[in-house]
């Protein structure tokens, strides 16, 4: 039972003991090549994979567990700044994965609305004999009541078709609701309720189909 967490500072993913807390290791170190990491940041496990949103080398790196062989990556060429993801596995080694990117907006100005169009990525991901295929299905965000001002955190309920969305903007932080194909779908959750921006997200499922959102607030 492990907890695995990403050190933005060190450009490392840390390995904790998920009962005790205790150490057990480190992986990474600053660069560029595979295996090396550039301000890591979200982090999501499935099966014997693990995947890191790495900022500032603008990709997703995929390792395998429990050695942390790394198998490739993606998104090198399409991402600015992505912060956050939430891996669907489709089929056996294959996956939708939904990248946020938070690149920057021009300063000191309104926002145009048709700047947002690109604040999530769709990815397909395929992963076969520790080689790593991808293609870009759609980039999206609302321009309207939906809009994505500051993005990082997201993750998916598969079974509803539902993507929670992080606004992270400091003036109105709440989660927006997507669905899978990008669109939004007029719900807005907790505005007013969170003092600070919300951070992580997350779905506990429970025995009888049903479960909890559970969401985090950074103050």
């Amino acid at each position: 039972q492990w907890l695995i967490a990403t050190a933005k500072a060190t450009d490392k993913i840390f390995v904790y003991n998920a009962v005790t807390g205790d150490s057990i290791r480190s992986v990474g170190g600053s660069g560029t090549q595979a295996g090396q990491l550039a301000r890591p940041n979200g982090i999501a496990v499935t099966d014997d994979l693990v995947w890191v949103v790495e900022r500032d080398n603008h990709r997703v790196q995929v390792f395998t567990l429990p050695e942390f062989k790394p198998v490739g990556t993606f998104g090198d060429s399409l991402l600015k700044k992505p912060y956050g993801l939430y891996v669907h596995k489709k089929d056996a080694g294959q996956y939708t994965v939904f990248v946020t990117d938070d690149y920057d907006l021009p300063e000191g100005q309104p926002i145009d609305p048709q700047l947002l169009k690109n604040r999530v990525h769709k990815y397909s991901v395929t992963l076969s004999e520790n080689r790593l295929d991808w293609q870009l299905e759609i980039m999206f965000g609302d321009t309207g009541a939906g809009q994505l001002k500051v993005v990082e955190s997201i993750f998916g309920d598969p079974e509803n078709n539902i993507l929670f969305i992080a606004e992270e903007d400091k003036t109105n932080t709440h989660i927006k609701v997507y669905d899978f194909a990008g669109n939004y779908t007029g719900k807005s959750i907790g505005e007013g309720l969170f003092k600070s921006q919300v951070e992580g997200i997350s779905l506990y499922q429970t025995s009888d189909g049903n479960g909890y959102w559970i969401v985090t607030d950074q103050s």
